[in-house]
């Protein structure tokens, strides 16, 4: 009889736990929480079909779990809403039951019923922010409000307005468009052209207003007049000038990402007005000419 085949032990993981990524498991294993038998295992071990892998019982989970360490910060509760600001390096939303680390676990413990709004890792989010940017979100506490809220960022009637630093003088205020290059979507980084026909996905920026700093840098002001990831870091490289601390997009080295999601305003289901603001958190003091 001839010798059992055996596989990477995180190819086998990942059949068995489809909903961790290749990130968990590897994590695990760092952390020494799977074994293999009765030996810590190891992620270059290869493993057979009789092999017992004990996995922790963390990788059973099938719920999101609260955690008020994540940082982030409440700005505003309503009985509808829950506006809050999303620090840099953390991520919106979850992508599998066993991250405790986004915004999505925060925000589960502030209000425990958000596990049933919306989609199940998204604690009644609608919209995120990169895991790189900073700034103020919003929530919905009850379904009738999140269906409102999904529908304003759908139709482009949530108002954002986000702050950014940049090394080089940016443009002049107004309207830009921009297309995704074909086949693009799911790479990392973000590719923009300048829009050559009406096919494919357009994106549009607003630049309302820049300002130079005394550091020599710009300050600049923006508004999304469409919603796609890395937009406004993709759009301000296509324009030469790339955010600052932005290393994909080709931006000055810098201790964080300078982006920040300053302002959100909508309209609710009633009629009452939201106009929820964020401190920008990075150096922006503009040049008086002194």
């Amino acid at each position: 009889m001839g010798e059992e085949p055996k596989q990477r032990i995180l190819s086998v993981i990942k059949a068995r736990y489809p909903h961790l990524s290749q990130k968990n498991i590897r994590e695990l294993l760092s952390q020494k929480k799977i074994s293999v038998g009765k030996r810590v295992a190891k992620v270059n071990d290869c493993v057979g079909e009789s092999d017992l892998i004990v996995m922790p019982d963390e990788c059973l989970r099938r719920e999101l779990v609260a955690n008020p360490r994540v940082d982030c910060r409440l700005i505003k509760k309503t009985k509808e809403y829950i506006f809050f600001e999303k620090k840099e390096r953390v991520h919106s939303v979850a992508q599998n039951y066993v991250e405790t680390a986004s915004a999505a676990n925060w925000l589960l413990s502030v209000d425990g019923m958000l596990s049933i709004i919306g989609k199940p890792l998204e604690a009644g989010l609608c919209h995120r922010l990169d895991y790189e940017t900073s700034g103020v979100m919003v929530a919905a506490r009850n379904q009738s409000a999140y269906e409102h809220l999904r529908k304003l960022f759908a139709t482009g009637l949530v108002h954002k307005i986000y702050v950014c630093l940049v090394s080089e003088p940016p443009p002049k205020s107004g309207q830009y468009t921009a297309q995704v290059l074909p086949g693009r979507k799911a790479a990392r980084k973000v590719t923009l052209q300048a829009c050559v026909s009406d096919r494919g996905v357009v994106v549009e920026t607003e630049i309302l207003a820049s300002e130079k700093t005394h550091d020599g840098w710009y300050r600049i002001t923006l508004s999304l007049i469409t919603g796609f990831r890395h937009q406004i870091r993709a759009h301000m490289a296509l324009l030469g000038c790339p955010l600052i601390g932005d290393a994909l997009y080709g931006g000055r080295k810098a201790e964080r990402l300078m982006l920040h999601a300053h302002k959100i305003a909508f309209e609710d289901a009633k009629g009452r007005q939201f106009e929820i603001t964020s401190e920008v958190p990075f150096r922006n003091t503009p040049d008086d000419g002194r």
